[in-house]
């Protein structure tokens, strides 16, 4: 993941595995959320957007759809308006069963 400030963007990737069954395909919806310590939760970015409660997406159907097998790489590049800290992925199911939540620290990159 970096920032590109200049173009006001910034790029993330990361594989997401299927840890279920080696055949059995995985569905679902994807968020990541930027935030940082001291900026309110109304300046925090969802991508894509979405209601947030305690940082966390309320309606999972707003999330970008995946379908995998195995493993796929998700890329997407998101315009900003700061330079954040911290990012969370929440992955949830077709059902919308939160199946993964990951905090990154971005300052360290």
């Amino acid at each position: 993941a970096n920032f590109d400030v200049s173009r006001k963007l910034f790029r993330y990737s990361f594989l997401l595995k299927n840890e279920t069954s080696k055949n059995t395909p995985a569905s679902g919806y994807i968020f990541l959320i930027l935030k940082s310590e001291g900026l309110g939760a109304e300046h925090w970015l969802a991508d894509p957007r979405t209601i947030l409660s305690n940082g966390v997406p309320q309606n999972f159907k707003d999330g970008d759809p995946f379908s995998i097998t195995r493993h796929k790489v998700i890329a997407k590049d998101i315009f900003i308006r700061h330079v954040y800290d911290v990012t969370s992925i929440f992955v949830f199911s077709d059902d919308g069963k939160l199946v993964l939540r990951e905090n990154f620290n971005l300052r360290s990159r």
